[in-house]
């Protein structure tokens, strides 16, 4: 009777101790759900912290990001793209501009190879940071050329010598314009004659110079004007398939078509005539796509002690930036071909008459023969002229690079921070081919 009761109690104690060992076993393992909970939550959270930290890193706030771009050249801005992709999209922003001392670009020649092919490549020097700077061509424009600048975009030439676009070699903007077919049907004989003839002399005696009215070419408002032939004025859109003619001088006439400035909403044309004693303006209204455009025609005078032969004179028309005022430049050179002097002078919006100014302030003009502009700046010294222009000799042109002080009359005939590479190759023989041209970059 004893071994049962003592039976009894050992299997009350088993079954007591294993009832408190499955008690204490699910104490214990929910104690280490809860604590493996709570690991895996503070692990969530502390790479969710370093999560926000690293974006914080790649994005930083708009606010650090403005201050940072405006402070910034747009080289700068264009080498800051390759952080990464979010630092790519806001550096790219258009409404963040750049720092304000930002120079106008000078184009430089191609190499001297005379395979235009080889060139998938544009070069400009920056008076910002007195460097050279590359930036690679779109696939679509290898081998293709510059014919000069407008508002912040280049006019490049490609394949055949009847297409054009526009290039915002910043962004990689581009838009085709109508084919040179739509002003010469007899273009595409030159397609016949290949490698005979150099693509970009026979541009140069077909078309003279491409502006825009604004740099946004996708506005309602963008006009695109251009000479042909030194006799011939045409319009269009960005997107149009043809051009359309608005004045064409016959060959034989004494007038020519110099060069055209938009400016304040209004299409100036400055109109050659040797032997014209009188600055005479103009003026006609065209309806181009359902909307009026001012055509102002500027027919040139030549100062009384010019009419020699010792002396020659180049015109240029441009916009001063700072109080949008029309500007009219000459360029005197002598029988040599040298560059001696520049005299300036602004349009009276009032009496419609130019005059002779001997004061730009702290304006700063930078002329070129296919695209100039003008600025002010506490980084340059202003109230000056920097020339890249062609002087002619015999017929024959050498690009001409310097500075012309307006209030003392001197020319520096070297750019200071230009280097030896660079006015070499400045006066290449590529060079007094093809020209070069101020840009004035933009995103």
């Amino acid at each position: 009777m004893m071994a049962a009761i003592n039976g009894q109690s050992r299997k009350k104690n088993n079954m007591s101790n294993g009832q408190s060992r499955k008690k204490q076993n699910k104490i214990n393992g929910h104690s280490r759900k809860k604590t493996s909970k709570i690991n895996r939550h503070s692990r969530k959270k502390t790479s969710k912290i370093n999560g926000q930290s690293r974006c914080s890193w790649q994005t930083p706030p708009d606010d650090i990001m403005e201050y940072i771009l405006q402070r910034l050249s747009l080289w700068d801005r264009i080498q800051l793209r390759m952080v990464s992709k979010s630092w790519r999209s806001v550096a790219t922003r258009r409404d963040i501009r750049s720092s304000p001392t930002e120079m106008p670009w000078l184009l430089l020649p191609p190499s001297e190879s005379p395979n235009l092919s080889n060139n998938n490549y544009i070069s400009f020097f920056s008076l910002s940071d007195a460097k050279v700077h590359k930036l690679t061509l779109p696939r679509a424009f290898g081998g293709g050329w510059v014919h000069g600048s407008s508002k912040g975009w280049l006019v490049m030439v490609k394949g055949a010598y009847s297409k054009m676009f526009l290039l915002n070699p910043i962004s990689g903007a581009q838009q085709e314009l109508p084919s040179l077919k739509t002003v010469f049907p007899y273009i595409g004989i030159l397609k016949e004659l290949k490698g005979e003839l150099e693509g970009t002399h026979v541009l140069d005696s077909v078309c003279n110079q491409v502006v825009l009215s604004t740099s946004d070419i996708y506005s309602d408002d963008c006009i695109v004007a251009a000479i042909f032939r030194d006799h011939i004025l045409a319009l269009c859109r960005p997107g149009d398939k043809r051009w359309r003619k608005v004045l064409e001088f016959e060959e034989s006439d004494r007038p020519k078509l110099s060069e055209i400035l938009f400016s304040c909403g209004m299409l100036y044309a400055l109109v050659d005539r040797d032997g014209n004693n009188e600055l005479v303006i103009a003026a006609r209204t065209e309806i181009f796509g359902g909307h009026k455009l001012a055509v102002k025609f500027v027919y040139d005078r030549y100062p009384p002690r010019l009419h020699t032969v010792d002396w020659q004179c180049q015109s240029h028309l441009l916009e001063s930036t700072s109080k949008n005022e029309v500007l009219l430049i000459h360029q005197i050179q002598n029988i040599y071909g040298e560059i001696i002097s520049f005299i300036v002078y602004k349009l009276d919006g009032e009496t419609e008459n130019f005059h002779e100014v001997k004061h730009l302030g702290e304006q700063i003009i930078f002329l070129s023969d296919f695209g100039s502009s003008s600025l002010s700046s506490a980084a340059l010294e202003g109230n000056c002229i920097y020339f890249a222009t062609n002087a002619f000799n015999n017929q024959q042109s050498n690009l001409a690079t310097g500075i012309f002080y307006l209030s003392s009359g001197r020319i520096k005939q070297k750019i200071p921070c230009v280097d030896r590479s660079v006015l070499l190759r400045l006066g290449s023989s590529v060079a007094r081919d093809h020209g070069t041209c101020w840009f004035t970059p933009s995103l």
